[in-house]
């Protein structure tokens, strides 16, 4: 049989994708949200991962310092240290990452389990009117991780794979346990991030035209 051509096995993960998102948003988000909020909120565990999160918000900042840093290295007009070639790609993924879920946050305008589902029981869509308390969909801190992921799984040495994919996986657990998103912008954002990543490595390699 025919091997599928990227664009198609991309269309099928994405269908893949949207049906599940769409399940989660009408059967499973509001009942873990509510587990979570009466099993895990009252723990200890809630505080040590709200602390742990905390150096994550610096990855973005950290993907426009590479940025710069490598922006004013070439400027002195030599090749660039082959060691920067991963770390300017995970920047790139980031910085994509970071500016399309900005924009779909505001889109979709999906309200948020904490506070707005927890503390108000509010559950709504207000699309193109995303302000804070309806930044949900998708994840931002799911699509940054698993853009960067994604690059070091196609570019990275393989031994990297499966701590670079446990760390995805500890990643968006927590932010369900924290209700810091629902279920399905955990899943959102990870397919969002993911295809970022790739699509990242294939514009890199010279998959478009000069």
């Amino acid at each position: 049989m025919p091997e599928h051509s990227p664009l198609r096995s991309w269309l099928i993960a994405f269908a893949a994708c949207a049906g599940v998102v769409a399940f989660c948003i009408v059967y499973v988000d509001r009942p873990v949200a509510d587990f979570m909020q009466a099993n895990i909120r009252p723990t200890a565990l809630y505080k040590w991962i709200e602390t742990a999160f905390i150096p994550l918000t610096a990855l973005a900042g950290i993907g426009s310092v590479v940025f710069f840093a490598v922006g004013v290295w070439s400027l002195n007009g030599k090749p660039l240290p082959g060691w920067t070639s991963i770390p300017l790609l995970c920047a790139w993924a980031v910085t994509w990452a970071l500016a399309v879920t900005t924009v779909l946050k505001r889109f979709v305008g999906r309200s948020e389990a904490d506070p707005t589902w927890v503390a108000r029981h509010v559950y709504e869509f207000r699309w193109l009117h995303g302000k804070p308390d309806y930044q949900g969909f998708p994840s931002g801190t799911t699509a940054l991780t698993s853009a960067v992921v994604a690059v070091l799984w196609l570019v990275a040495p393989r031994r990297i794979r499966p701590a670079a994919v446990a760390f995805l996986a500890i990643i968006a657990v927590a932010l369900v346990l924290t209700n810091s998103h629902w279920v399905a912008d955990v899943i959102g954002g990870a397919f969002l991030g993911s295809t970022i990543g790739w699509m990242t490595v294939r514009l890199r390699q010279g998959q478009v035209p000069a």
